[in-house]
């Protein structure tokens, strides 16, 4: 059966509205395309995005304490736990950095941004060199890196650590792979063109990274490099422990095949993810939205929330779990989105209304098919802070980063004993993160550089001393 033939036994022959007035390349380019979409499959796909139904929150609770831990009450059992993994090679790192800079207002991908530290490093450089600071505090061993990338960011991304020297790792030890695609629909089921000759495609969410670590390879050479566990995080998180040891080592003491970080919610409506359990034992990532206020607002007797692990795209998988969830269905989520197409006469529109809708995927889908979930709780001022927007957003922008970044080095140094005094000579305290907007500027210029410390170690020798802005550690 020919690929127009089997279109139009789907039901999507609008695809080739225009193929009569198209050249012979165009044709070829366009049959290819089309032929390379899982035709038979999707209006299956379709349907099921139409019908997917969330967990139910009502018999939802918090995850069982015997799973939880806490990172700041690790005695130095997990760390080491986790460098034990680090010394036998056995620890890999999975960096999810296929998004685009648009919201930002670039047109590199979002690792190679620079958020204005005194070093000029861009988000690639910092997590590379945290990533060899775990490798040095090992002493010996091996992290294997895999980078996700997309269509869109995987030639740059490739471009940008070979032009870097991989940021002083190995060129072995980096392996870059892409998420896939979806075709884009209409809201009527009906996929869409990008232009006469090309489907409207969009990358199929966080959650296509379990298609791409099997289908290009990536499980089978963790396995092949004798690798059992895996630290996985999003490129735009300015302050990311790369291969926390304390978390893989959490971890690996519950003997979990899944492992989520959470930060706690500030308020009970904060716009985050909250990781729950249903009734049946299951674990999720809910919605805010999806809680009833009465659920959000709940608090334990030491006047927590009840519901505060705040989801923030940070996951530990054995390699045995990643191998068992990349042959599984996840469900199809909905993004009603802008999509630009060609109307009825070929000529390209940009809606200024969502016109259509992309399916995604969700990394923490996964959840629920884990036996032995854990989940670890850290501080947000240490471990989060995401670059989402441009400086015209009051956060989530790089001067929000750059603030949080300057301010762990700042509690960093003041916890070694130092005193930090502005370009004026008045001491600097310790300010707090700010709730609301951020100011354009950190109270000094402090930068400690990744390759020195890792989480505040190895500063001794700034015990009794006074140091003045610009404070610049290597």
């Amino acid at each position: 059966m020919t690929v127009r033939e089997r279109v139009q036994k789907a039901g999507q022959e609008q695809v080739f509205k225009f193929f009569d007035s198209l050249s012979k390349a165009e044709q070829d380019k366009l049959e290819a395309d089309v032929g390379s979409l899982p035709i038979e499959d999707l209006e299956r796909m379709f349907k099921a995005s139409q019908t997917y139904e969330g967990p139910d929150v009502a018999g939802c609770k918090a995850v069982n304490a015997d799973r939880t831990g806490v990172a700041s009450k690790d005695d130095g059992t997990w760390f080491k736990k986790g460098l034990e993994l680090v010394s036998e090679s056995k620890l890999a790192v999975v960096l999810l950095a296929g998004g685009q800079g648009t919201r930002l207002g670039v047109s590199y991908p979002k690792g190679m941004y620079n958020i204005g530290l005194p070093s000029g490093k861009s988000l690639f450089q910092i997590q590379a060199e945290r990533l060899k600071r775990v490798e040095a505090l090992a002493g010996k061993g091996t992290i294997q890196l895999y980078v996700m990338t997309s269509g869109p960011t995987r030639a740059k991304t490739e471009a940008f650590f070979k032009a870097n020297n991989f940021f002083g790792l190995k060129a072995c030890q980096v392996r870059f792979f892409n998420q896939g695609t979806l075709p884009c629909f209409s809201f009527e089921g009906k996929v869409l063109l990008q232009n006469k000759s090309t489907v409207a495609r969009a990358p199929d969410g966080n959650g296509g990274i379990y298609l791409g670590l099997k289908n290009e390879g990536i499980i089978e050479d963790m396995k092949a490099k004798g690798i059992t566990s895996c630290h996985f995080y999003c490129v735009d998180n300015s302050l990311v422990k790369v291969a926390d040891p304390t978390f893989v080592g959490f971890c690996a003491t519950l003997d979990a095949d899944c492992g989520n970080k959470s930060v706690v919610k500030t308020i009970p409506t904060e716009s985050v993810g909250v990781v729950v359990q249903d009734a049946q034992g299951v674990h999720h990532v809910v919605e805010y939205s999806e809680l009833s206020t009465e659920m959000a607002e709940k608090r334990d007797e030491d006047k927590q929330l009840t519901f505060r692990a705040g989801n923030i795209c940070n996951h530990y998988f054995t390699v045995e779990f990643l191998e068992k969830v990349c042959s599984l269905e996840l469900p199809y989520h909905v993004a009603k989105k802008k999509i630009p197409t060609v109307n009825d006469d070929g000529e390209l529109i940009k809606p200024e209304t969502p016109n259509g809708i992309k399916l995604e995927k969700f990394i923490f889908d996964v959840f629920a098919f884990a036996k032995k979930f854990a989940l670890l709780e850290v501080d947000r001022e240490d471990e989060f802070s995401p670059l989402k927007n441009s400086d015209k957003a009051p956060r989530d922008c790089p001067s929000a980063c750059r603030w949080d970044f300057m301010n762990m080095c700042h509690r960093h140094l003041v916890s070694a004993g130092a005193k930090i005094l502005d370009a004026e000579g008045a001491e600097v305290a310790l300010p707090e993160r700010p709730s609301a907007g951020y100011p354009e500027s950190y109270p000094v210029d402090i930068e400690i550089l990744p390759s020195r410390t890792y989480k505040g170690e190895n500063l001794e020798e700034f015990k009794g001393v006074t140091l003045t802005s610009p404070v610049i550690i290597n």
